[in-house]
C-alpha cells in the first residue's frame, strides 16, 4: 500500500470519527499524523489537503487539515534535527 493510499484511507477514517465535520477535533487530526509520521508514513500538505476534500471535508476544513499535518510533519523533522541555531544561554547572559 502506497502513502498516499495510506492518508486516503485514515482520512476516511478522521472524517468518520469527526462525525463528517471538523470542529474542536484537532486533537484528533494531531494524534492521526503523529502516529503516521512516527513510522515513517509521509504525505504532502497539499495531497492531505485534496484527499480531506475527497473525503467529504470542506474548502475550509481541508485547508485547516493540511495545515495541521504541516505543522505535525516540520515539528517531526525538527526533532529529529542536528542542527542549532540559537544559543538561549548566551542571550540571557548578555
Amino acid at each position: 500500500m502506497t502513502h498516499e493510499e495510506i492518508y486516503r484511507k485514515a482520512i476516511k477514517e478522521l472524517f468518520q470519527k469527526t462525525y463528517c465535520k471538523f470542529e474542536h477535533d484537532e486533537d484528533v487530526a494531531i494524534e492521526l499524523f503523529d502516529k503516521l509520521l512516527d513510522r515513517g508514513i509521509t504525505s504532502h500538505c497539499d495531497t492531505v489537503k485534496e484527499l480531506c476534500m475527497e473525503a467529504g471535508y470542506d474548502k475550509y476544513e481541508s485547508k485547516n487539515i493540511g495545515k495541521i499535518y504541516d505543522v505535525i510533519s516540520l515539528y517531526k523533522l525538527y526533532q529529529k534535527s542536528s542542527m542549532v541555531h540559537w544559543d538561549i544561554d548566551e542571550l540571557l547572559t548578555n
